[in-house]
């Protein structure tokens, strides 16, 4: 069984997240569904999940109507600090990734260029990165310099 991830003790309101808690994704990605199933399952239980989807306003918002970042009422929103929630509980839990010898340099550079802490953002970089190290793409043969045409 993979290690759990130790929820805020304010969040651990009901025995459904005892029986499937978040779990670290292992180095090998060997346990990638179960690893996205208990994240999935713990943002649905928290009505969170619309953070990965795409249904939940991002950051941006805050800047096109010319909200100060630094803004008291700003630092006060509960959808922000949901949002960031969200976002910790995936790094948390996807540490192995940056674990890696190999770690992708494009990665690095993409997870900290998201500096709004978009958590769309991050699990869509996690899981491009990981199926492009499961599936990775056949390389085409060396061309041998003769052409075929005439």
């Amino acid at each position: 069984m993979s290690n759990t991830i130790e929820l805020p003790t304010d969040l651990e309101t009901s025995l459904a997240l005892k029986f499937i808690p978040i779990i670290e994704l292992q180095e090998n990605f060997s346990n990638f569904e179960e690893w996205e199933h208990s994240i999935r399952f713990c943002l649905r239980y928290h009505n969170l999940l619309q953070f990965i989807e795409g249904k939940q306003t991002s950051t941006s918002s805050y800047y096109e109507y010319g909200y100060d970042p630094e803004d008291e009422g700003r630092r006060n929103d509960p959808t922000l600090h949901r949002r960031l929630l969200v976002y910790s509980l995936i790094w948390k839990s996807a540490v192995a990734i940056f674990r890696q010898s190999p770690f992708s340099k494009d990665l690095e550079d993409e997870l900290y260029k998201n500096r709004d802490h978009e958590p769309k953002k991050l699990w869509n970089l996690l899981h491009t990165h990981i199926q492009s190290i499961r599936n990775p793409k056949p390389v085409a043969p060396p061309k041998t310099g003769k052409s075929s045409r005439k």
